[in-house]
């Protein structure tokens, strides 16, 4: 499971948050992966930005981060769950 929320926490669904969300998967023997620095929707890199301040998505997805952690995620076989916005997407 890759996890791609940018806080790895839960205050309403406290089972969500990363200490136990990733003991929960574990039970299952189900890898957990965060991956918030090359796939997250707040990237570190400010030249992610627009000058309004919101992340330029357009450019984003042709950046060299964004991509790398991509082709980790297939290599390491978690490509099928991803956790992003809190919300888990297959």
């Amino acid at each position: 499971m890759a996890d791609l929320r940018s806080t790895p926490q839960n205050s309403r669904l406290a089972h969500f948050s990363q200490p136990a969300f990733e003991k929960m998967l574990s039970a299952v023997s189900i890898g957990y992966l965060f991956r918030v620095e090359e796939l997250g929707g707040r990237p570190i890199d400010a030249d992610a930005y627009r000058p309004d301040g919101l992340v330029d998505y357009r450019a984003r997805r042709k950046c060299y981060a964004l991509q790398a952690g991509l082709d980790r995620l297939v290599m390491a076989a978690v490509a099928p769950g991803l956790v992003w916005g809190g919300t888990y997407w297959q």
